[in-house]
């Protein structure tokens, strides 16, 4: 994100503990005008080695597609480090991954149109130039020692402060991919109800779309190995809240949840101010350095919190590695036909409601080990996520704005891998095999 979203004003209100928990009821939209959004990740490669291309040539890229197609530029110094248009979002993760954060839409026909859109820009942009455009949870063939931190300051300021904290930091920053959906809700019961649907099952969506079983030329022994990497990057503020699967839940409860996270950073008059020693909530309390928290040193905060499910002023789920294109509407529609009715997410939840906060642990370090050969219990995850996917169809079609259908290609998937579930990960890293994972012309995107 770029530093002006969060750079406050000279004059800029002190922000107050209730004013931080208003933020949250302030995102609330009327029921008939939920929307679901969605964030892609993807490798910029070397089309013959299939290492990852150097800043030099991803701002080449981004200079032609602000050139081409009315992207505008925002830059850090002199270097390019986002595009926006009409408010979608071209940004740059920490090793060059480019992420791509779409308008929130109603429906999911809309979004899949304009993921389609952009994809072809992408491509296109690539036309005649030494690159490809990869689609997976972990690079996997560069060594994440020869992959520098693009030149944008907030990540030389995370990469030290988040190796001090986990092993696997550095490899979250420099050679991972996700995807992400975020989807908007109407009251906080609303949101409490799809927040903990979402905890409840994301182990189930991670197996589904785990997509990340190498690294370094080798296989690492897990199916996902961006989600292990998570795992192992800052346990404070990566992967399950435990209080959520509590009830209630409230904006109070999360505001407490990230207000205790220690910061990372403060942008004054251009500036990127290294926080260190202090969490939100001390802050809040007593400034820093002669600053006071505002509104925009909230949201700031806020996207340094990085477990499975998160909360601005929308609903973010963060539980799927990158994988095949041609998938890239279930994930969003997977949530969003959950999420339809309440009766539907109670549904979901029942798939692990029993589970104790340990079991559930262990459950996530399975599925990252495993995929969807883990278990809970004697239950085979694969069997799980067949019915989780039978679950979200209902929702998607009870919604009758036909598009059930966004489902299939992961259905059929599931269906397929048998008694042995399959981990949807490719069995080598010849071109042939890669193909599914790497950009085609994206006509396909529409033709579920």
């Amino acid at each position: 994100m770029s530093q002006r979203l969060f750079e406050p004003a000279p004059d800029a209100p002190r922000l107050t503990r209730p004013a931080a928990i208003q933020f949250f009821y302030d995102g609330m939209k009327p029921r008939d005008q939920i929307r679901v959004g969605m964030e892609t990740e993807t490798f910029c490669v070397d089309d013959q080695t299939l290492a990852p291309a150097e800043y030099s040539a991803i701002e080449q890229l981004l200079g032609i597609l602000a050139t081409t197609g009315g992207w505008h530029p925002w830059r850090e110094g002199d270097r390019i480090i986002a595009l926006e248009r009409n408010g979608a979002l071209i940004a740059l993760e920490p090793g060059g991954q480019i992420e791509y954060a779409s308008l929130p839409q109603t429906n999911l026909m809309d979004l899949m149109a304009e993921l389609a859109r952009f994809f072809e820009e992408l491509r296109q942009s690539a036309a005649g130039l030494p690159y490809l455009f990869l689609s997976m949870g972990q690079h996997p063939t560069a060594r994440l020692s020869d992959i520098p931190l693009v030149p944008k300051t907030r990540y030389q300021i995370m990469a030290p402060r988040l190796s001090e904290k986990g092993p696997r930091a550095h490899a979250m920053m420099r050679g991972t991919c996700a995807w992400q959906c975020a989807i908007d809700y109407h009251s906080e019961s609303d949101w409490r109800q799809k927040f903990r649907t979402a905890f409840h099952i994301t182990s189930i969506v991670s197996a589904i779309y785990a997509n990340s079983a190498w690294e370094e030329g080798v296989r690492t022994g897990y199916a996902s190995t961006r989600l292990d990497t998570w795992m192992k990057t800052d346990p404070a503020r990566c992967g399950l809240i435990a209080e959520a699967f509590q009830d209630p839940y409230s904006f109070e409860d999360y505001f407490e949840y990230a207000a205790h996270l220690p910061m990372l950073f403060i942008i004054r008059e251009g500036t990127w101010h290294n926080v260190v020693g202090l969490t939100f909530r001390d802050f809040l309390r007593q400034g820093y350095q002669g600053f006071y928290a505002t509104l925009e040193d909230w949201q700031l905060h806020l996207g340094t919190a990085f477990p499975e499910a998160r909360l601005k002023q929308y609903i973010e789920l963060r539980c799927a590695d990158a994988n095949r294109f041609e998938w890239v509407a279930s994930f969003p529609a997977l949530f969003l036909g959950i999420f339809a009715e309440p009766s539907l997410m109670e549904a979901a939840c029942d798939l692990t409601r029993n589970l104790p906060f340990a079991a559930r642990m262990a459950l996530h370090e399975a599925v990252a080990k495993e995929g969807l050969a883990a278990r809970r219990g004697r239950v085979p995850l694969c069997e799980l996520a067949r019915e989780l996917v039978a679950i979200a169809h209902d929702g998607l079609e009870r919604r009758k704005l036909g598009e059930a259908h966004v489902l299939n290609p992961i259905a059929t998937a599931l269906a397929h891998s048998g008694e042995a579930p399959a981990v949807f990960s490719p069995a080598s890293l010849e071109r042939g095999v890669l193909a599914p994972y790497l950009l085609q012309p994206y006509a396909a995107i529409t033709q579920y």
